[in-house]
């Protein structure tokens, strides 16, 4: 499983996006998954997670999908997918692996769509429009850390 997570700070709140691919085949990581669900403030959680559910749009759900499920109803998160496909299999026919996560005190602000090419890839792009959120300008030093955590 992979995670790259990125905090914005602005003057008035703090936005945490993290980008996600577990491979399928593993088995669901819950204490991964557990400490996603509970970053705090304005969340997005997204990525090419290989889960199915029905409540996304899937036509079965899985154990992956189920615990992704759990999570958001214990951390009160929603998922904005629209049911879109995302991955086009190789029979030709698509299902949602793709999936976004938001925080429900910000949810209402954001929107999710997907392009109309795939780029060359078996998956469909996903994209995540925020609305208004109050960011103003802040005049910063650029700051990197790449520590593990």
């Amino acid at each position: 499983t992979e995670c790259i997570i990125t905090e914005i700070h602005t003057n008035n709140t703090t936005l945490t996006i993290a980008n996600v691919y577990d491979p399928l085949g593993n088995d669901p990581k819950d204490d991964f998954y557990k400490f996603l669900f509970n970053l705090q403030g304005h969340t997005i959680i997204t990525g090419d997670f290989n889960a199915h559910n029905t409540l996304w749009r899937g036509d079965h759900t899985d154990k992956r999908g189920e615990l992704l499920e759990k999570l958001c109803e214990e951390h009160n998160y929603t998922v904005i997918n629209t049911g879109v496909p995302t991955y086009q299999r190789h029979d030709g026919a698509m299902s949602v692996l793709d999936l976004t996560f938001v925080t429900n005190n910000f949810a209402h602000k954001c929107n999710w769509s997907t392009l109309n090419s795939t780029l060359g890839s078996d998956h469909t792009p996903t994209i995540t429009t925020i609305g208004n959120i109050a960011i103003h300008e802040v005049n910063t030093i650029n700051k990197f850390n790449f520590k593990v955590t």
